[in-house]
């Protein structure tokens, strides 16, 4: 046992000396690679990493864009996600649009040679080794439109360094991230490199263009005379990754909605909060089917784990939420939210804090959280001017954005032929 502790210990050792000394090698290899330029003649071939149904709507609007302007050739390269989500919604995309797709398949790239690879999430361990930024960045440019409106310090989170190092291009999603782009790539940025344009968030034009689509589609909230809630935890407490609340409040929001009148609730955690929680062993398998019963034998409240929910959200009269992607989105709506804050971190940043001035009820306690829920419900909404006149405003700012990329993507890549 001592050789092998002293073994292991050796060879992290060398492993870790070894990286140090490689890394510098790395980083010159990689800047040369970004500098290569593009050898397209005719069309711009733009092939789009498809991944996750539930984030497809965030580069879907930006697909079609490009697809209407014949000087693009687009192709979605359809990835299989741990077998756990049935990825059939891209194929069905792209044959109602006549847009080319093809599964992928080890070395896929050669018969592709895309001039422009568009990822969908910002991580390596997702992808196939020879579909990873620091592979691609040697044949082609890369790409990322963020799937999630950035709320948080992002550090190693939404953008970590062994992802972005190796982007050519980011379209950020609002000043936060393309702040953060320049300062952690200044070098390459000097250089002319690497490019960041914080012009918009795509999806949001389409969600803001198609609101009636949404207010009118299918929905839980059928009783009209009931306070309709909704609430989103985190899939995970770690608060270093943003943090949950909902082993803190799940008794007590279950107990004030389900089965209570005047109430009607849906609880829609993280898709993959409840499998996380249990395989973190933070919450068992019984006490999770005690829960989920709960919710099925009620007759006010749901679990929503399926992959549409504006309408619901169309419909709520509140909702409760730690910090999540989905927040924006509610924006939309106009309605009150209750922000749930860590209790001993936050990590918001400066759009997230805007926020929290704005637009949230700042819950830091079950007190906290009673009061604001029970004031709301009687019509006690002292934010409610200030925050729809933000809301409406976050709105309109997004107008204009689809066709902002579009042209930024056409400049960038003649910007780089040979």
């Amino acid at each position: 046992m001592i050789i092998k502790k002293i073994f292991n210990f050796c060879y992290k050792a060398c492993r870790k000396i070894i990286f140090i000394m490689r890394r510098p090698f790395e980083i010159l290899i990689t800047n040369h690679n970004l500098k290569k330029k593009l050898n397209f003649n005719d069309k711009i071939h733009v092939v789009f990493v498809c991944q996750c149904q539930h984030i497809w709507d965030k580069q879907r609007s930006f697909v079609l864009k490009l697809h209407s302007n014949e000087r693009f050739l687009i192709t979605l390269l359809i990835l299989e996600d741990e077998g756990i989500i049935d990825n059939t919604v891209f194929e069905q995309f792209a044959k109602e649009h006549d847009i080319k797709f093809i599964k992928y398949y080890k070395k896929v790239t050669k018969e592709l040679k895309p001039d422009i690879l568009f990822y969908s999430r910002p991580y390596n361990d997702y992808l196939p080794k020879e579909l990873r930024p620091p592979k691609m960045i040697k044949t082609c440019k890369t790409a990322l439109i963020p799937y999630g409106y950035s709320l948080m310090t992002i550090g190693n989170i939404n953008l970590n360094k062994w992802f972005a190092d190796y982007l050519s291009l980011l379209f950020s999603d609002n000043d936060y991230s393309h702040n953060y782009f320049i300062q952690t790539h200044k070098r390459n940025i000097k250089r002319e490199i690497q490019f960041s344009y914080n012009v918009g968030y795509p999806y949001f034009e389409d969600l803001y263009e198609n609101l009636p689509q949404y207010i009118n589609g299918k929905h839980f909230f059928t009783d009209i005379d009931k306070f309709k809630v909704i609430w989103t935890p985190r899939w995970t407490t770690d608060e270093n990754a943003g943090g949950s609340n909902f082993f803190n409040y799940i008794d007590l929001l279950f107990d004030l909605f389900v089965d209570k009148e005047g109430y009607s609730f849906i609880f829609r955690p993280h898709p993959y909060a409840l499998s996380n929680y249990v395989s973190c062993g933070l919450l068992s398998e019984e006490k999770k089917e005690y829960y989920l019963q709960r919710l099925s034998n009620s007759n006010n409240s749901y679990y929503d784990n399926g992959k549409e929910y504006l309408s619901n959200f169309f419909r709520a009269d509140l909702l409760i939420t730690d910090v999540s992607s989905i927040i924006p989105e509610f924006m939309f709506t106009g309605k009150p939210i209750i922000f749930c804050h860590n209790k001993t971190k936050d990590i918001l940043n400066s759009i997230g804090m805007d926020f929290c001035e704005h637009v949230f009820y700042n819950a830091y306690s079950e007190e906290d959280l009673l009061r604001f829920v029970n004031d709301l419900k009687n019509g006690v909404d002292p934010l409610k001017e200030e925050r729809e006149e933000y809301c409406k405003k976050f709105q309109q700012s997004f107008q204009g954005t689809n066709e902002r990329l579009e042209k930024i993507l056409f400049d960038f890549c003649h910007k780089w032929k040979k």
